[in-house]
């Protein structure tokens, strides 16, 4: 395991009880906008958490942010065509590495290594690009 791997396994179980707890601050919100609020604040903590899973594997050497998908059931394709083969579906809110935007297409990692297509309508840059 590299050091990176490492480092971001330790930060995964350090951060892993701060999930609860933002878990229990939307659900202690009252009003409207504390839950807004509060509901970013943890989705944005899980993105993190999740996100650390992408060190655990080769990360890869062109780098545009990390994104998220947005929709269910979303091919992962070979290549960067609706024709080409689908390697798997991810759904809503999977953590991914977006290494670039091609044309209609974004070129992503999985968590495992994977890499492939999506339909770039299909994922968001969260930090990064």
């Amino acid at each position: 395991m590299s050091r990176i791997a490492e480092l971001a396994a330790e930060l995964r179980e350090q951060e892993r009880p701060l999930l609860e707890r933002y878990r229990q601050l939307v659900d202690a919100a009252v009003t409207d906008t504390e839950r807004r609020l509060a509901q970013m604040m943890y989705n944005y903590q899980r993105f993190q958490l999740q996100s650390l899973e992408l060190f655990e594997d080769r990360v890869p050497e062109r780098f545009h942010c990390f994104g998220v998908i947005t929709h269910d059931d979303v091919n992962v394709r070979q290549r960067p065509s609706g024709k080409s083969e689908a390697l798997t579906k991810v759904g809503r809110g999977t953590p991914v590495i977006v290494m670039a935007f091609e044309g209609f297409w974004a070129e992503v990692q999985l968590v495992g290594g994977e890499t492939g297509y999506v339909f770039k309508d299909y994922v968001r840059c969260e930090a990064g690009g």
